[in-house]
């Protein structure tokens, strides 16, 4: 039998195959009548290590990379406390 310290030698253990990469977003928005909180989420089932960029638009054509991030199955928040554009548009793209 094993010692435990042979069998846990390997932690933590490697994710394979497809994983999902979850980014919880929190917009806030300040006007003349107070602030407003929008919350969604983006998830991306991609290959374990795959490289994702979290990515933002105003007009779906020209992205700009926020942050990147390596899929390991795990989630992310991402809180905009001054969000001052009324269209914004976000992804998570694969790199």
């Amino acid at each position: 039998m094993a010692s435990l310290r042979q069998q846990y030698s390997h932690y933590p253990i490697p994710q394979t195959g497809s994983t999902t990469l979850t980014v919880r977003t929190t917009l806030r928005h300040f006007n003349t009548w107070g602030s407003y909180f929008y919350h969604f989420e983006l998830a991306s089932s991609t290959p374990a290590g795959t490289v994702c960029a979290f990515q933002t638009s105003t007009n779906l054509v020209n992205w700009n990379t926020l942050f990147t991030l390596t899929n390991n199955g795990s989630v992310c928040d991402y809180n905009n406390n001054y969000a001052q554009s009324r269209a914004r548009f976000y992804r998570l793209q694969p790199q």
